[in-house]
């Protein structure tokens, strides 16, 4: 139950932070529904990763440089562009707000929602609570970073 919580609350905390740096510029909805919004994103980024990695295997001919083009081409480049997508799209439903520390706040909960599932599912799955508490916590600070 402990990792569940941690897995949630941590990414939550990490959003709390930026959001609370832009107070005045920033409506709690909106980081909510960058939260969430990132949170579900993470099933269609995953889906297209899936999608885009049978293509990609055996291009380079050798195992670790397949390795690095299937982790870049899978895994980074649609996590990275579908997070930052929310944020954009987002901040644009927001009326674009003028302020940069605004488009930060959002951007970083997008970017939480996603760390938050991404923790669920590591929780879900088999992975140890140590992984879970330590490794997902500074995942999480890094998504949000």
């Amino acid at each position: 139950m402990l990792q569940y919580l941690i897995a949630i609350s941590v990414p939550l905390l990490l959003v709390a932070a930026p959001a609370w740096l832009c107070r005045q510029r920033t409506q709690a909805g909106w980081l909510l529904a960058a939260f969430v919004l990132g949170a579900i994103a993470v099933l269609p980024i995953s889906r297209l990763g899936t999608l885009i990695e049978p293509a990609i295997i055996g291009v380079a001919g050798h195992f670790y440089a397949d390795e690095f083009l299937r982790q870049l081409l899978s895994t980074a480049f649609p996590e990275e562009w579908g997070k930052g997508l929310v944020a954009l799209l987002i901040w644009r439903l927001a009326r674009r707000p003028t302020s940069p520390s605004t488009a930060v706040a959002l951007a970083a909960a997008a970017h939480g929602g996603f760390a938050a599932v991404e923790g669920l599912f590591g929780a879900l799955g088999n992975e140890g609570w140590l992984k879970v508490i330590l490794g997902r916590s500074l995942e999480a600070s890094l998504h949000c970073s």
